[in-house]
């Protein structure tokens, strides 16, 4: 058999002989421990002026004390100056701990001018300390209340006596009571602020109370009447680093957003400060996506706002705005112009550039048929609309469309209108085409045009053969002299055009004598030099 289990086989038989031996000395003077008055170590000291008198007496008294050590066959009780004696035949057991409870019943006596305590009665008990822990762990769970009565009921032990390791029992209570407590108040804001103002008086370090102040946190955002905006204001006041934004790539890690309570219980102190801000953003991303529209319309705003609050939810910005953008896409129709172009950006912006030529056409066709109902000023206007399209995105088809319509305005106003039909001709001009020939014509066509062409002339200002006389005086205006010299087989007529300066010009015309003058056609052009 080993050292050691002799060891232990020796101190279980003087446990139970001292248990056999309390036991008896027990029950020999149960009867008289009844009738004894009980008393503590306390009151015992409060009434010191009554000592003398109870022992004159004989007064039985019950006395429960902590022992101190002893001094022969007698001891003491801490904190109380009398010696212990106890009745012939009972010995204390060898191996008393200090600060073990003892509870008996005798008398109080006085020898050589000091006091004693003749024992009738003993009864041996555990250390106050290992006394709390056995009733604590009797005490099941979820009943906080039972464990905060047993601490305040030790702690009034612990300060009588100065004794620090039981304070820290008392407080390892307090522990499991606090803790009970946050448990039972999981999800409850009110119970858990009761915990927080409870908590500094219970001994709870400020590191638990920071995760309690969080959990509040969390429990108020999880209520459905939650006002998200007051909680903000909350985040603002009670923690550090809400304001310290991550960077643009920061994401939330998959724990905190599962369980951010247990994620910030377990977290450091730099890792809880990251969690302040993620969790702040949280909120206040909620705070935008509530004001958001049904229909998104206002989803560009609020990404403008974002970006500025919160530069690491990008993200979250961007799907706002194409929220925005999916709604004016399904309004196209309704979109002015500037409105339009901004779309349009939108759509290059975010790489949707297959949905602009889709967008462009869906709006001009609306406001071709918008227009439509108004005749000629409303294929003018839709033929603005055109221009402004194909010239804001450079896109030859809508200038092209745009011509088109122009032409068909032209030709309605020639008949009922023509001054009318003169400004669009002009707007046609400075797109570059003209009326020629009973056609409208490019300048490359035009120019293609022989220099004796009438009609060219005429816009050039110049005079050609074959040009009537009327043609003439639209071209030069009236000449400053006609002569005019016939034969039996032609008329021929000179106009004279000069200025000034003494130089001029002659037209000839030439016709038949059974001719009319409107028939003459010019045959030569000179100049002259006028006397």
């Amino acid at each position: 058999m080993s050292q050691r289990t002799v060891m232990s086989l020796r101190r279980t038989h003087r446990h139970a002989v001292m248990a056999v031996v309390v036991a008896l000395v027990c029950i020999a003077a149960r009867a008289d421990s009844v009738r004894a008055q009980s008393i503590s170590v306390p009151e015992m000291l409060e009434q010191k002026s009554d000592w003398k008198k109870w022992s004159e007496e004989g007064r039985k008294l019950q006395l429960n004390g902590r022992f101190e050590g002893r001094a022969g066959k007698s001891f003491r009780l801490q904190r109380l100056e009398i010696t212990f004696d106890p009745p012939r035949g009972l010995t204390l057991p060898q191996r008393m701990r200090a600060g073990q409870r003892l509870e008996m019943s005798g008398r109080l006596t006085i020898k050589t001018g000091r006091f004693h305590f003749e024992l009738s009665r003993l009864a041996v008990g555990e250390t106050d300390d290992r006394r709390i822990d056995a009733r604590a762990a009797k005490i099941g769970q979820g009943q906080p209340d039972l464990l905060l009565n047993l601490a305040s009921e030790y702690e009034v032990i612990a300060d009588f006596y100065d004794d620090d390791p039981l304070r820290e029992r008392i407080d390892s209570v307090r522990r499991r009571a606090f803790e009970e407590k946050r448990v039972l108040a999981a999800g409850n804001p009110q119970g858990l602020s009761a915990l927080l103002k409870a908590g500094p008086g219970l001994g709870i370090d400020e590191r638990e109370l920071a995760a309690i102040r969080f959990e509040t946190l969390v429990a108020r955002r999880n209520k459905p009447d939650s006002i998200l905006p007051e909680l903000a204001r909350s985040i603002e006041q009670t923690l550090e680093g809400w304001d310290k934004p991550q960077g643009a790539d920061a994401t939330i890690s998959a724990e905190f957003l599962s369980d951010p309570v247990q994620a910030y219980r377990t977290a450091r102190d730099p890792e809880r400060l990251v969690m302040h801000r993620a969790f702040y953003r949280l909120i206040q991303k909620e705070i935008f996506e509530s004001k958001l529209k049904s229909d998104g319309s206002n989803g560009i705003a609020l990404a403008n706002q974002i970006r500025v609050q919160l530069p690491e939810e990008e993200q979250t910005a961007r799907t706002m705005e194409q929220k925005e953008i999916e709604y004016r896409l399904g309004r196209v129709k309704q979109l002015n112009r500037q409105q339009l172009q901004q779309l349009v950006d939108l759509l290059a912006q975010y790489e949707r550039n297959d949905q602009i030529a889709e967008t462009l056409d869906r709006w001009l066709k609306q406001q071709q048929e918008k227009f439509k109902r108004i005749g000629l000023s409303g294929k003018i206007r839709t033929a603005d609309e055109y221009l402004f399209v194909g010239e804001r995105w450079r896109i030859p088809r809508y200038n092209e469309e745009a011509v088109r319509l122009l032409k068909e305005a032209w030709t309605i106003a020639a008949a009922d209108s023509p001054d009318d039909a003169a400004q669009i001709a002009e707007r046609l001009r400075r797109l570059g085409w003209e009326r020629m020939h009973d056609r409208w014509m490019t300048a490359a066509e035009i120019r293609g045009l022989p220099r004796d062409d009438i009609e060219l002339a005429i816009r050039e200002g110049r005079v050609v053969q074959g040009m009537s006389p009327s043609q003439v005086s639209q071209t030069l205006g009236s000449p400053i002299q006609v002569s005019r010299l016939a034969s039996a087989v032609s008329v021929y007529e000179l106009w004279s055009y000069g200025d000034s300066s003494g130089g001029g010009l002659v037209v000839r015309f030439r016709r038949s004598p059974r001719e009319k003058t409107a028939a003459a056609r010019v045959v030569s052009v000179s100049g002259t030099t006028m006397p």
